[in-house]
């Protein structure tokens, strides 16, 4: 059982303050609330994001799309198995300007292209967690989206690995 003073900490994240208690049982948490009628509870996850990047998705969990693949059909929920980072490419065809912005980190991304029945977006930077960190709104211009991207790749992943390798003149 954790620390009562660390379950208090949760439920109040939880809760926005409200709540009085949390238990751990069975491997679920249970909180006890003791909140005003009008205080609306949410499920801890806040929409607003930390990040650069104010797209309307920005901020959610992602969904877990149907994805259509040179590999063959997944999900969302397929991709994030790795428990890395995703950078989803749903414009097809893909978005050049944007893998080659992401290349910089891609010993700490996986760097994905897909179809999609339902594109919210042209591109999405997921978290290892599910939420998205980062969106490409439909339709926006490519240097628009790959300096937004890599404002976002900067943000939450650190700073990029420089891929350049330099070239040693060798006598013949």
């Amino acid at each position: 059982m954790p620390h009562p003073g660390v379950c208090r900490h949760i439920a109040q994240c939880l809760s926005g303050g409200a709540a009085k208690r949390l238990r751990l049982r069975r491997g679920h948490f249970e909180i006890s609330v003791d909140a005003p009628a009008d205080v609306e509870l949410g499920n801890g996850h806040d929409s607003s994001a930390d990040g650069p990047n104010q797209h309307a998705l920005t901020g959610t969990f992602a969904p877990d799309l149907t994805l259509h693949t040179d590999r063959g059909t997944t999900s969302v929920a397929e991709l994030m198995h790795t428990a890395r980072p995703v950078l989803l490419d749903l414009r097809c065809p893909d978005r050049p300007g944007l893998h080659e912005t992401a290349r910089d980190w891609q010993h700490r991304i996986d760097i994905r292209t897909a179809k999609t029945d339902h594109r919210p977006a042209d591109a999405l930077l997921i978290r290892p967690d599910a939420p998205i960190a980062w969106a490409a709104t439909t339709g926006e211009p490519a240097d628009t989206a790959a300096l937004a991207l890599r404002e976002a790749l900067s943000c939450w992943f650190g700073t990029p690995l420089k891929t350049t390798v330099p070239i040693i003149d060798r006598p013949s």
